[in-house]
C-alpha cells in the first residue's frame, strides 16, 4: 500500500508538471500570436501610410499634367486666331513649336508595386481596402497608357510630323526671316484648323482622364484614413 501511495503521488506530480508545461506552451503561443499581430498591424499601417504618400504625390503629378495641358489649349486657341488675322505668322510659328511639345505622364505607384512583388500585400488585412488599391492601380496604369499613347501616336506622330515637315509651306526671306507675304490656300488653312483642333482635343481628353484619376485618388486616401482610425 505504501508503494501504491508513492506511485499515486508520483503520477499526480507528473500530471501536474504536464499541465503546467501545457499551460506554459499555450501562454507562450498566445504571446507570440499577440506579438505577431502587433507587428502585422504596424507593418500594415506603415504600408498604408506610404501608399497615401504616393497618392498625394500622384495628385501633384496630376495637377502639373493638367496645368500643362491647359496651357497647350490656351496656346492652341491663340494659334487658331491666326485664321482670323489676329496674330502674325511669326507668332503662329512660335506657338506651333510650343504646341508640338508634350508632357509625359508618370504613375507614382512604387509602394503598390513593392507590395505585389514581395507578397507583402497580405499585410493589408481588410479585403475591401486591398481591392480598392488593386482597382486604383489598374486605373492609374490605364491612365498612364492612354495619355502616353496619345502623346506618342497623335502629338508626336501626327501633329509633330505636320509641323516638322512644314506641311504649311512656310519659308524664309533673304534676311532669314519668316516670309510674311505667303498666300494661304484654302487647303492650308483647313489643314492648320484641323491639326490645331485635333491637338486641342487631345489635351482636353488628358485633362478629363487626369481629373477622374484625381477624384479616385482622393477618395482612396480618405478611405484609408477612415480605416486607420
Amino acid at each position: 500500500m505504501a508503494a501504491e501511495n508513492k506511485v499515486g503521488k508520483y503520477l499526480r506530480y507528473a500530471i501536474g508538471e504536464i499541465v503546467l508545461v501545457v499551460i506554459g506552451i499555450v501562454i507562450a503561443l498566445q504571446i507570440n500570436t499577440w506579438k505577431n499581430d502587433v507587428q502585422n498591424r504596424t507593418l500594415e499601417k506603415v504600408y498604408l501610410k506610404n501608399l497615401q504618400k504616393d497618392m498625394l504625390l500622384q495628385i501633384e503629378i496630376n495637377q502639373v499634367q493638367s496645368d500643362y495641358e491647359r496651357e497647350v489649349i490656351s496656346k492652341t486657341d491663340s494659334a487658331l486666331s491666326f485664321l482670323d488675322d489676329k496674330i502674325a505668322v511669326e507668332k503662329l510659328v512660335e506657338l506651333l513649336n510650343f504646341i508640338t511639345g508634350r508632357h509625359t505622364f508618370v504613375a507614382n505607384n512604387v509602394t503598390f508595386e513593392n507590395l505585389g512583388s514581395t507578397g507583402n500585400s497580405i499585410h493589408i488585412r481588410k479585403s475591401e481596402i486591398l481591392n480598392e488599391l488593386i482597382r486604383y492601380n489598374q486605373i492609374l496604369e490605364y491612365t498612364m497608357m492612354v495619355i502616353n499613347n496619345n502623346n506618342y501616336e497623335i502629338v508626336d506622330g501626327q501633329f509633330g510630323h505636320f509641323v516638322a515637315n512644314n506641311d504649311l509651306g512656310l519659308s524664309l526671306d533673304k534676311n532669314n526671316k519668316i516670309f510674311k507675304e505667303k498666300e494661304w490656300s484654302g487647303e492650308e488653312r483647313y489643314l492648320l484648323f484641323q491639326q490645331l483642333n485635333k491637338r486641342k482635343v487631345i489635351s482636353n481628353v488628358i485633362i478629363d482622364r487626369v481629373d477622374l484619376l484625381t477624384v479616385d485618388t482622393q477618395e482612396l486616401i480618405e478611405d484609408i484614413d477612415s480605416y486607420l482610425k
